[in-house]
């Protein structure tokens, strides 16, 4: 039997699966009220439930999702996926530990694991996720295959928003963007890995091609707790995610980024570095930096190539090597890479600038962090002779 969702990205094709089916992804489990039912869909939102959908009731830091239970069934629900014992409930129920990570074990097979059948790039690192995923979006729509993105301005398929989530989705809402995304024809998708999505299975079911490391400042030591363990984070894309996968795994490094070496260590297939004060694979030299716009020569294998990116800010220097690592490891030939980025459109609140028609410049940028905003604050200084101003909140 075939399903349609009805709604955006939901307009995904899916095929029906047992519940033992979904059962059999999962790591460790019990059964707590017997049964086997066709599952239609997957949701952890008991408002989103429709009939035939498994309700993940998960404990989240503000609220209990297995309060919501009982509305999942009367809304439908024709099975449960709990952490605890839940008592009076009517349909099937599977108790696993952590509901968030169950959830991720069975969205990729519900799914059809869409990430095989794309080209997928995750680039972590605390600053420039959303620019880059917006570069190697650019560069491989350049070499004529459509491309997608998954990150904090949403999921896109070129310049189509199909969804908002989270900056890195959970598994269930990521797994249907790519089902969805496979569905309409793309070839390769760049998605936001962040810490958070990364250490509560978010990505699980993903199958990497690439993994981009942008660079590691303190920023989530709220959810951290150390600057060492929010890297620990991030390395499960460079260190699990290759093992789980029979795909060629390619890890783009900054070599320049202090925890470079860690990174390497941890990596798991080929790898390739880029940056610009020490030795790297790839290079910027005679770099000249606007509010608008970024100039370098990209040096690879002693060839000298101008770059040109229509986004200023020194920093944006760093991203375009970092699209450009992700491309060449990934095997497009460097006049495609040129091009694409030439062809990137400004990132909303990335160093954006705003011309009202003002005898001075105004710059909106979305750096939150110590090391993000004395990129910032510093690249705006060498851009004037006069006052800089900054206005911060939070």
């Amino acid at each position: 039997m075939l399903f349609a969702y009805r709604s955006a990205v939901d307009r995904v094709i899916i095929t029906d699966m047992l519940l033992s089916e979904l059962a059999t992804n999962l790591t460790d489990s019990r059964i707590a009220r017997a049964g086997d039912v066709e599952i239609t869909g997957i949701t952890y939102d008991s408002r989103e439930v429709q009939p035939g959908w498994l309700f993940v009731a998960m404990q989240g830091g503000s609220f209990d999702g297995h309060r919501f239970i009982p509305n999942a069934i009367e809304a439908g629900a024709a099975a449960i996926l709990a952490e605890h014992d839940v008592d009076g409930i009517s349909v099937p129920c599977i108790v696993v530990p952590d509901g968030r990570m169950a959830m991720g074990q069975v969205a990729a097979p519900f799914f059809g694991y869409p990430s095989r059948k794309t080209k997928l790039i995750g680039v972590t690192g605390t600053s420039g996720k959303t620019t880059v995923t917006h570069l190697i979006q650019s560069i491989f729509t350049a070499s004529g295959r459509p491309a997608g993105l998954v990150g904090t301005l949403g999921a896109r398929i070129g310049d189509e928003l199909i969804e908002t989530k989270h900056t890195t989705p959970e598994s269930v809402d990521l797994q249907r963007a790519l089902a969805y995304m496979v569905d309409q024809g793309v070839e390769a998708v760049a998605i936001e890995a962040s810490s958070h999505g990364l250490y509560q299975g978010r990505t699980l079911g993903c199958e990497f091609d690439c993994g981009v490391f942008t660079n590691i400042a303190r920023d989530h030591l709220d959810f951290h707790g150390t600057v060492e363990a929010y890297l620990d984070a991030k390395l499960i894309l460079f260190r699990d995610y290759p093992a789980a996968s029979d795909k060629r795994f390619i890890a783009v490094i900054n070599a320049d980024d202090p925890s470079a070496d860690q990174v390497e260590a941890a990596a798991k297939g080929d790898i390739i570095t880029f940056g610009v004060d020490g030795p790297a694979d790839i290079k910027a030299s005679n770099i000249e930096v606007t509010d608008r716009a970024v100039r370098f020569n990209m040096i690879y294998k002693g060839k000298s190539t101008p770059i040109s990116l229509s986004i200023g800010g020194f920093f944006n220097v760093y991203n375009a090597l970092t699209a450009a690592a992700a491309g060449i490891g990934l095997g497009l030939d460097v006049d495609t890479i040129v091009k694409g980025l030439a062809a990137a459109h400004r990132v909303p609140g990335r160093f954006e600038s705003v011309d009202c028609g003002q005898d001075f410049g105004v710059i909106v940028d979305y750096a939150h962090t110590p090391d993000e905003l004395e990129n910032v604050l510093r690249t705006a200084k060498s851009l004037t002779k006069n006052r800089l101003i900054a206005v911060f909140g939070c």
